[in-house]
């Protein structure tokens, strides 16, 4: 049987344990349990429903200081692990029963960490299995190690950047197509959502990054909310925001579209300020800047506009394997930027009856940023 293939070459994967042992090392940890999909995947390159898994058979790697790096897997699903060229893993453990939780504490108690500092995912983990954890090793000290490999995974290598323009490439053919083919009236916006997923997965992606958002009409001016199975009526403002995945890395994109060609005044105002304030945000990005000087900008500009009590959001997000990873391009955040991080940037303006909202996908470059979406940013009249 040929060997399951990774998307990454095992020297990625060695320097990318090195990196996470290291940072760990310079916090004093002795060891660390990975139990995110995300970064299971980051530092090993599988994912199945077990390691998406969080409370069913869960896939955990360990790591750190004196530790030949294990990874956990059910009895059922160690034939799959074996078949992958693991040769910078020291051991795949097979376990059976619900949980790897005792097995992995007596390792620790074994190479006389019992009484260590132990790092553990925090918001992956369940409460259940972290109470487990800490009933089998009573005297350790946990802490989370999230915020130690976010900021690892924060600057993408090249191949997770030729990955994330691949995933753009895909959302802007089917942006593409939604606007010419597939938004029409009298179809709901489910049906449409429902249609841009195959699209993406006809163009080579894996899926959608999240559920297709196709919001039509007062919906509009709603965030973070499914489509429904509202029809779309002529003339309609009708926000998309969606993305492809490909190869685990996600897009984002937002963009406005009127239905008809019968824009009014109020409304194409509104969007060229949504636009004029998102671009202001574009335009701070470079290496040194904190995250909350984009949005300063963003702010800024809208408050010249007059739009600033308009503003209901973040000016962004990181972006990569999960569609939203740190930073957040919000007042509150001021990590800061890097060249080689990459950001969704997005900004809008709301209103009772609509909204606006554009999104761009950046890698940060040396002097600024190059925008992953191709596809002009302005309001589309179909």
């Amino acid at each position: 049987m040929d060997k399951l293939t990774l998307a990454f070459d095992i020297g990625e994967f060695r320097e990318r344990l090195s990196r996470l042992c290291g940072a760990l090392a310079s916090h004093g940890v002795d060891a660390a349990i990975v139990s995110s999909w995300e970064n299971l995947y980051y530092l090993q390159g599988i994912i199945t429903m077990y390691t998406r898994s969080r409370v069913v058979d869960p896939m955990p790697l360990v790591v750190g200081r004196g530790v030949d790096e294990v990874f956990f897997v059910p009895t059922r699903m160690f034939s799959i692990a074996s078949e992958l060229e693991h040769p910078y893993i020291a051991h795949v453990q097979p376990y059976d029963g619900p949980h790897p939780w005792k097995t992995i504490a007596n390792i620790i108690e074994k190479l006389g960490l019992a009484n260590g500092r132990i790092a553990v995912e925090y918001r992956n983990l369940v409460v259940s299995h972290l109470q487990k954890l800490r009933g089998f090793l009573p005297e350790a000290h946990f802490i989370d190690c999230s915020p130690i490999i976010n900021e690892i995974r924060s600057v993408k290598s090249a191949k997770e950047q030729e990955y994330l323009r691949k995933s753009c490439e895909i959302t802007d053919e089917v942006l593409e197509i939604t606007m010419n083919d597939l938004l029409k009236p009298r179809k709901t916006e489910m049906e449409v959502a429902g249609e841009m997923i195959k699209a993406m997965i006809d163009a080579g992606a894996e899926g959608a990054s999240f559920h297709p958002q196709v919001l039509t009409g007062y919906r509009s001016a709603l965030l973070n909310i499914s489509s429904s199975d509202k029809l779309i009526e002529e003339s309609d403002v009708v926000m998309l925001d969606f993305g492809a995945c490909y190869k685990g890395y996600c897009s984002d994109t937002a963009r406005p579209v009127i239905l008809g060609k019968s824009t009014t005044e109020e409304q194409r105002r509104a969007c060229d300020a949504a636009l004029e304030i998102t671009l202001a945000a574009l335009k701070a990005v470079k290496p040194g800047v904190k995250a909350s000087e984009i949005h300063a900008a963003a702010v800024s500009r809208a408050r010249e506009l007059g739009y600033e009590k308009n503003l209901r959001h973040s000016s962004g997000h990181g972006i990569g394997l999960n569609v939203w990873e740190p930073p957040t391009l919000a007042n509150f955040d001021d990590t800061v930027i890097k060249e080689g991080m990459t950001l969704a940037v997005e900004q809008g303006v709301y209103f009772d009856r609509f909204g606006f909202r554009f999104e761009q996908n950046v890698i940060v470059t040396k002097n600024g940023y190059e925008p992953m979406f191709k596809a002009e940013m302005k309001l589309a009249e179909v």
